[in-house]
């Protein structure tokens, strides 16, 4: 059989073996040019509305509990042919108040790579920083939108420190103030982490001025101060987590001075809070 094929190749003219080299040459070419391969990618999610460009907010978005408290860290979903096409490897799950969380996913992906086009694709649609997807980890379908191409496969892995910020609460009601507790904590639900405590605890005569009525004489507005609200002084040991140059709490929060603070604890909810300086 050998003898026969190298005599075959010895009888072949010159311009049979150049169309066998051109077609082999060209087969090659289109396979790697045109060609795709499987691969994999961990990829950091936010979880948000279906119709996310639609329902914006800059504090992050939405997920009911009845979504957020079903999802888990090993949780997959399975193409037709039962192999993974997405699993959760880390979860970050905060409260928001009232009846919704705050939740991003670390998620390993199946995906094919088009080599032609230098592009990752899952289930068929292109994979970008910015791109909305679905997953159905656990017949649990999630909308989200990708923030991280390439993260590790877990968010502490990522840069991390422990800060100590001052904020600012302004015009409280005194029923308010005294719901808050030194020790009082905000935790990763999905794992019980604590990301923030408060250890220190200051009240102050309220900063907060509001406008009265328009008086009679030429008709100016007069301002005055609630005898009443107070504002707190908060110290709040954090753990901030380092994503390109910035630092943030609680995964979206840009821990700088005179940005806005939202400290969800385990008994109290504190909203817009003002950061006055970063230890």
């Amino acid at each position: 059989m050998f003898r026969r094929i190298i005599s075959r190749l010895k009888s072949l003219t010159f311009f049979e073996i150049f169309i066998a080299i051109t077609i082999i040459a060209f087969t090659v070419f289109v396979v790697k040019y045109f060609g795709q391969k499987v691969d994999t990618k961990i990829i950091r999610v936010e979880i948000i509305n279906k119709s996310w460009s639609e329902n914006y907010n800059p504090y992050g978005y939405r997920t009911p509990f009845w979504l957020s408290d079903k999802l888990k860290v090993g949780q997959k979903e399975y193409d037709k042919s039962g192999k993974v096409l997405a699993e959760i490897l880390d979860i970050e799950n905060y409260l928001r108040g009232g009846e919704e969380a705050e939740v991003y996913l670390t998620v390993r992906v199946k995906t094919t790579y088009q080599k032609r086009l230098h592009q990752h694709f899952f289930k068929d649609k292109p994979l970008d920083l910015g791109s909305a997807i679905e997953i159905a980890p656990d017949q649990n379908i999630v909308y989200g939108q990708v923030i991280d191409l390439n993260s590790p496969e877990s968010i502490s892995a990522y840069p991390q420190k422990t800060m100590i910020v001052t904020a600012r609460g302004r015009g409280l009601e005194k029923n308010i103030i005294d719901q808050i507790k030194k020790g009082e904590t905000m935790v990763n639900r999905s794992n019980g982490q604590v990301v923030g405590t408060i250890t220190d605890i200051t009240t102050e005569n309220t900063s907060r001025v509001y406008a009265t009525e328009i008086t009679n004489v030429n008709n100016t507005i007069g301002f005055r101060v609630s005898p009443t609200l107070k504002d707190i002084v908060l110290k709040i040991k954090i753990t901030a987590t380092q994503v390109d140059d910035r630092w943030y709490f609680a995964a979206h929060q840009n821990i700088k001075v005179g940005n806005a603070l939202f400290f969800y604890g385990q008994d109290i909810n504190l909203y817009y809070l003002e950061i006055e300086n970063i230890e």
